[in-house]
């Protein structure tokens, strides 16, 4: 598998996921609302990275109850290159 890298915007990413999935979120009644303390653009293939994402937030949404809550958020890193989505 090769990796094709470009840099990106992971919010922008995320919010794609984010659509995706809002009509299942909806079903289940379980509000999804992000949260971005800055932007952030990383190197990454974008592709790969939306599998990750979808992954997540299909697992937080499967294992949610109904009426819980799922919070995608990108906290300020500490560190030029130092980012997390939790």
């Amino acid at each position: 598998m090769q990796l094709r890298r470009e840099v990106v915007s992971i919010e922008k990413l995320l919010v794609e996921v984010i659509d995706v999935y809002q009509l299942i979120a909806d079903e289940k009644q379980i509000p999804i609302t992000s949260r971005f303390d800055q932007s952030c653009d990383a190197a990454v293939d974008s592709v790969r990275m939306r599998q990750v994402f979808a992954n997540l937030l299909d697992n937080g949404l499967k294992y949610t109850a109904a009426g819980g809550h799922n919070r995608p958020h990108v906290p300020e890193g500490r560190g030029p290159n130092r980012r997390a989505v939790r």
